[in-house]
Protein backbone atom coordinates (compact mmCIF):
# COMPACT_ATOMS: atom_id res chain seq x y z
CA UNK A 1 0.00 0.00 0.00
CA UNK A 2 2.79 2.35 0.84
CA UNK A 3 4.51 1.44 -2.42
CA UNK A 4 1.32 2.19 -4.33
CA UNK A 5 0.97 5.56 -2.61
CA UNK A 6 4.61 6.46 -3.40
CA UNK A 7 4.09 5.47 -7.01
CA UNK A 8 1.08 7.74 -7.32
CA UNK A 9 2.99 10.64 -5.76
CA UNK A 10 5.91 10.15 -8.11
CA UNK A 11 3.54 9.96 -11.09
CA UNK A 12 1.88 13.25 -10.09
CA UNK A 13 5.27 14.90 -9.74
CA UNK A 14 6.41 13.74 -13.15
CA UNK A 15 3.06 14.63 -14.68
CA UNK A 16 3.37 18.23 -13.42
CA UNK A 17 6.53 18.70 -15.52
CA UNK A 18 5.91 18.79 -19.22
CA UNK A 19 8.39 18.14 -21.99
CA UNK A 20 7.83 21.62 -23.46
CA UNK A 21 10.99 23.73 -23.76
CA UNK A 22 11.29 26.48 -21.15
CA UNK A 23 13.39 29.65 -21.38
CA UNK A 24 14.56 32.20 -18.86
CA UNK A 25 14.14 35.64 -20.41
CA UNK A 26 15.77 38.79 -19.05
CA UNK A 27 14.46 42.23 -19.94
CA UNK A 28 14.55 45.94 -19.11
CA UNK A 29 11.41 48.04 -18.81
CA UNK A 30 11.05 50.58 -21.60
CA UNK A 31 7.49 51.69 -22.32
CA UNK A 32 5.69 51.10 -24.62
CA UNK A 33 7.81 48.11 -25.68
CA UNK A 34 7.83 46.27 -22.37
CA UNK A 35 6.66 47.32 -18.91
CA UNK A 36 4.69 46.14 -15.87
CA UNK A 37 1.08 47.26 -15.67
CA UNK A 38 0.59 49.03 -12.34
CA UNK A 39 -3.01 47.82 -12.08
CA UNK A 40 -2.71 44.16 -13.08
CA UNK A 41 1.00 43.82 -12.22
CA UNK A 42 1.50 41.88 -15.45
CA UNK A 43 4.01 42.33 -18.23
CA UNK A 44 2.67 44.29 -21.21
CA UNK A 45 3.94 46.01 -24.31
CA UNK A 46 4.91 45.37 -27.89
CA UNK A 47 7.65 42.88 -26.96
CA UNK A 48 5.21 40.86 -24.84
CA UNK A 49 2.73 40.73 -27.72
CA UNK A 50 5.51 39.63 -30.06
CA UNK A 51 6.69 37.00 -27.57
CA UNK A 52 3.14 35.68 -27.16
CA UNK A 53 2.75 35.24 -30.91
CA UNK A 54 6.08 33.40 -31.16
CA UNK A 55 5.09 31.21 -28.21
CA UNK A 56 1.88 30.22 -29.99
CA UNK A 57 3.86 29.17 -33.07
CA UNK A 58 6.81 27.39 -31.45
CA UNK A 59 5.05 26.07 -28.29
CA UNK A 60 7.42 26.89 -25.44
CA UNK A 61 7.26 28.23 -21.92
CA UNK A 62 9.20 31.09 -20.43
CA UNK A 63 10.07 32.81 -17.19
CA UNK A 64 10.47 36.56 -17.50
CA UNK A 65 12.50 38.63 -15.08
CA UNK A 66 14.05 42.10 -15.03
CA UNK A 67 17.79 42.75 -15.28
CA UNK A 68 19.20 43.09 -11.73
CA UNK A 69 21.04 46.35 -12.47
CA UNK A 70 18.44 47.67 -14.93
CA UNK A 71 20.97 48.08 -17.74
CA UNK A 72 20.88 46.82 -21.30
CA UNK A 73 24.53 45.87 -21.48
CA UNK A 74 27.71 47.90 -21.74
CA UNK A 75 31.36 46.93 -21.56
CA UNK A 76 33.73 48.81 -19.26
CA UNK A 77 37.42 49.47 -19.77
CA UNK A 78 38.32 46.11 -18.21
CA UNK A 79 36.17 44.27 -20.77
CA UNK A 80 33.48 43.36 -18.25
CA UNK A 81 29.80 43.47 -19.20
CA UNK A 82 26.74 44.47 -17.22
CA UNK A 83 22.99 44.37 -17.73
CA UNK A 84 21.22 41.87 -19.94
CA UNK A 85 24.42 41.01 -21.82
CA UNK A 86 26.04 39.89 -18.56
CA UNK A 87 23.01 37.72 -17.78
CA UNK A 88 23.41 35.98 -21.14
CA UNK A 89 27.17 35.56 -20.84
CA UNK A 90 26.86 34.09 -17.33
CA UNK A 91 24.08 31.80 -18.65
CA UNK A 92 21.58 32.96 -16.06
CA UNK A 93 19.27 33.82 -18.96
CA UNK A 94 18.62 32.17 -22.29
CA UNK A 95 17.07 35.13 -24.10
CA UNK A 96 17.25 38.91 -23.71
CA UNK A 97 14.04 40.67 -24.72
CA UNK A 98 13.71 44.41 -25.21
CA UNK A 99 14.91 47.43 -27.14
CA UNK A 100 18.51 46.25 -27.29
CA UNK A 101 20.52 47.97 -30.03
CA UNK A 102 22.78 45.93 -32.27
CA UNK A 103 26.42 46.95 -31.73
CA UNK A 104 29.70 45.44 -32.84
CA UNK A 105 30.88 44.79 -29.26
CA UNK A 106 27.65 43.02 -28.36
CA UNK A 107 27.71 40.90 -31.52
CA UNK A 108 31.08 39.53 -30.44
CA UNK A 109 29.59 37.88 -27.35
CA UNK A 110 25.89 37.29 -28.13
CA UNK A 111 23.72 36.55 -31.16
CA UNK A 112 20.97 38.91 -32.33
CA UNK A 113 17.74 38.21 -34.14
CA UNK A 114 16.62 40.32 -37.09
CA UNK A 115 15.85 43.80 -35.66
CA UNK A 116 12.14 44.59 -35.63
CA UNK A 117 12.63 48.33 -35.07
CA UNK A 118 15.78 48.94 -37.09
CA UNK A 119 14.27 51.01 -39.90
CA UNK A 120 13.54 53.91 -37.57
CA UNK A 121 17.07 54.28 -36.22
CA UNK A 122 18.02 57.27 -34.09
CA UNK A 123 15.68 60.20 -34.54
CA UNK A 124 16.57 63.83 -33.84
CA UNK A 125 13.84 66.16 -32.65
CA UNK A 126 14.60 69.86 -33.08
CA UNK A 127 12.27 72.77 -32.51
CA UNK A 128 11.33 74.31 -35.84
CA UNK A 129 13.08 77.59 -36.35
CA UNK A 130 10.70 80.51 -36.55
CA UNK A 131 11.47 82.74 -39.47
CA UNK A 132 11.22 86.33 -38.32
CA UNK A 133 10.00 88.69 -41.01
CA UNK A 134 10.17 92.42 -40.44
CA UNK A 135 10.47 95.54 -42.53
CA UNK A 136 13.31 96.68 -40.28
CA UNK A 137 15.61 93.66 -40.65
CA UNK A 138 18.17 95.90 -42.32
CA UNK A 139 18.65 97.66 -38.98
CA UNK A 140 19.80 94.44 -37.31
CA UNK A 141 22.99 94.41 -39.38
CA UNK A 142 24.59 96.90 -36.98
CA UNK A 143 24.37 96.91 -33.23
CA UNK A 144 21.94 99.28 -31.54
CA UNK A 145 24.83 101.08 -29.87
CA UNK A 146 26.43 101.71 -33.27
CA UNK A 147 23.20 103.18 -34.62
CA UNK A 148 22.93 105.47 -31.59
CA UNK A 149 26.53 106.62 -32.09
CA UNK A 150 25.86 107.37 -35.77
CA UNK A 151 22.74 109.32 -34.83
CA UNK A 152 24.66 111.26 -32.18
CA UNK A 153 27.46 112.05 -34.66
CA UNK A 154 24.85 113.25 -37.17
CA UNK A 155 23.28 115.78 -34.79
CA UNK A 156 26.65 116.88 -33.42
CA UNK A 157 28.10 117.51 -36.90
CA UNK A 158 24.98 119.40 -38.03
CA UNK A 159 25.08 121.58 -34.93
CA UNK A 160 28.84 122.22 -35.30
CA UNK A 161 28.43 123.18 -38.97
CA UNK A 162 25.60 125.58 -38.08
CA UNK A 163 27.74 127.26 -35.41
CA UNK A 164 30.71 127.70 -37.79
CA UNK A 165 28.54 129.06 -40.57
CA UNK A 166 26.62 131.29 -38.19
CA UNK A 167 29.66 132.96 -36.58
CA UNK A 168 32.39 132.65 -39.22
CA UNK A 169 33.16 135.98 -40.99
CA UNK A 170 33.92 134.02 -44.19
CA UNK A 171 30.54 132.30 -44.48
CA UNK A 172 28.03 133.38 -47.09
CA UNK A 173 25.47 134.72 -44.63
CA UNK A 174 28.11 136.94 -42.94
CA UNK A 175 29.92 138.03 -46.14
CA UNK A 176 27.31 138.26 -48.88
CA UNK A 177 29.19 140.96 -50.85
CA UNK A 178 32.16 138.68 -51.39
CA UNK A 179 30.08 135.86 -52.88
CA UNK A 180 27.48 137.96 -54.71
CA UNK A 181 28.77 136.82 -58.12
CA UNK A 182 28.70 133.09 -57.24
CA UNK A 183 25.93 131.08 -58.87
CA UNK A 184 25.31 128.88 -55.86
CA UNK A 185 24.42 130.68 -52.67
CA UNK A 186 23.43 128.69 -49.60
CA UNK A 187 22.73 129.85 -46.08
CA UNK A 188 23.51 127.04 -43.61
CA UNK A 189 20.99 127.57 -40.87
CA UNK A 190 20.26 124.62 -38.55
CA UNK A 191 17.59 123.09 -40.75
CA UNK A 192 19.85 123.30 -43.81
CA UNK A 193 22.76 121.75 -41.90
CA UNK A 194 20.61 118.78 -40.88
CA UNK A 195 19.56 118.31 -44.49
CA UNK A 196 23.15 118.60 -45.76
CA UNK A 197 24.49 115.95 -43.36
CA UNK A 198 21.65 113.58 -44.12
CA UNK A 199 21.95 113.81 -47.92
CA UNK A 200 25.74 113.50 -47.69
CA UNK A 201 25.30 109.88 -46.59
CA UNK A 202 23.53 109.05 -49.88
CA UNK A 203 24.98 108.77 -53.39
CA UNK A 204 22.92 111.84 -54.23
CA UNK A 205 25.37 114.08 -52.37
CA UNK A 206 24.87 116.93 -49.96
CA UNK A 207 24.78 119.75 -52.50
CA UNK A 208 26.60 123.07 -52.19
CA UNK A 209 29.28 122.98 -49.46
CA UNK A 210 29.89 125.83 -46.99
CA UNK A 211 32.02 128.78 -48.15
CA UNK A 212 34.06 129.15 -44.98
CA UNK A 213 37.11 126.99 -44.32
CA UNK A 214 35.94 125.74 -40.92
CA UNK A 215 32.61 124.62 -42.37
CA UNK A 216 34.34 122.83 -45.24
CA UNK A 217 36.63 120.98 -42.81
CA UNK A 218 33.57 119.81 -40.89
CA UNK A 219 31.87 118.77 -44.13
CA UNK A 220 34.97 116.89 -45.34
CA UNK A 221 35.26 115.08 -42.01
CA UNK A 222 31.60 114.13 -42.19
CA UNK A 223 32.02 112.84 -45.75
CA UNK A 224 34.92 110.64 -44.67
CA UNK A 225 32.93 109.37 -41.71
CA UNK A 226 29.95 108.65 -43.96
CA UNK A 227 32.13 106.76 -46.44
CA UNK A 228 33.45 104.49 -43.69
CA UNK A 229 29.99 103.89 -42.24
CA UNK A 230 28.44 103.04 -45.62
CA UNK A 231 31.32 100.70 -46.51
CA UNK A 232 31.07 98.94 -43.14
CA UNK A 233 27.30 98.63 -43.39
CA UNK A 234 27.50 97.17 -46.91
CA UNK A 235 30.13 94.62 -45.85
CA UNK A 236 28.15 93.57 -42.76
CA UNK A 237 24.94 93.32 -44.78
CA UNK A 238 26.59 91.04 -47.33
CA UNK A 239 28.05 88.87 -44.56
CA UNK A 240 24.69 88.75 -42.76
CA UNK A 241 22.84 87.56 -45.86
CA UNK A 242 25.57 85.05 -46.73
CA UNK A 243 25.65 83.48 -43.27
CA UNK A 244 21.85 83.21 -43.23
CA UNK A 245 21.95 81.23 -46.47
CA UNK A 246 24.91 79.05 -45.49
CA UNK A 247 23.31 77.89 -42.24
CA UNK A 248 22.53 74.21 -42.80
CA UNK A 249 19.82 72.38 -40.87
CA UNK A 250 20.75 69.39 -38.68
CA UNK A 251 19.50 66.30 -40.49
CA UNK A 252 21.76 63.52 -39.19
CA UNK A 253 24.06 62.52 -36.35
CA UNK A 254 27.05 63.65 -38.42
CA UNK A 255 25.57 67.13 -38.75
CA UNK A 256 24.91 67.22 -35.01
CA UNK A 257 28.43 66.11 -34.07
CA UNK A 258 30.14 68.59 -36.43
CA UNK A 259 28.51 71.71 -35.00
CA UNK A 260 28.83 73.47 -31.63
CA UNK A 261 25.84 75.83 -31.72
CA UNK A 262 23.19 73.35 -30.58
CA UNK A 263 23.88 71.70 -27.22
CA UNK A 264 22.85 68.06 -26.90
CA UNK A 265 23.09 65.24 -24.36
CA UNK A 266 22.53 61.52 -25.12
CA UNK A 267 21.31 58.96 -22.62
CA UNK A 268 24.05 56.88 -20.98
CA UNK A 269 24.34 54.09 -21.87
CA UNK A 270 22.71 54.10 -25.30
CA UNK A 271 23.55 53.70 -28.96
CA UNK A 272 23.68 57.47 -29.39
CA UNK A 273 26.04 57.83 -26.40
CA UNK A 274 28.37 55.20 -27.88
CA UNK A 275 28.33 56.96 -31.24
CA UNK A 276 29.28 60.38 -29.85
CA UNK A 277 31.86 58.84 -27.51
CA UNK A 278 33.58 57.20 -30.47
CA UNK A 279 33.44 60.43 -32.49
CA UNK A 280 35.09 62.29 -29.59
CA UNK A 281 37.79 59.60 -29.31
CA UNK A 282 38.51 59.85 -33.04
CA UNK A 283 38.85 63.65 -32.80
CA UNK A 284 41.18 63.34 -29.81
CA UNK A 285 43.44 60.93 -31.69
CA UNK A 286 43.35 63.12 -34.79
CA UNK A 287 44.49 66.23 -32.93
CA UNK A 288 47.13 64.49 -30.80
Amino acid sequence: MKFYHSLITAYETVDSHTAITSFRIVTVQIAPFIYINETTHEWQGYCIDLLTEIQGIMNFEYELYESPDGNFGAMNEQGEWNGMIKELIDKRADIALGTLSVMAERENVVDFTVPYYDLVGISILIRKKKEETSLFNFLTVLNRTVWLCILGAYFFTSFLMWIFDRWSPYSYQNNREKYKDDEEKRVFHLKECLWFCMTSLTPQGGGEAPKNLSGRLVAATWWLFGFIIIASYTANLAAYLTVARLEQPIESLDDLSKQYKVQYSPIKPSEAYTYFKRMAAIEDKFYE
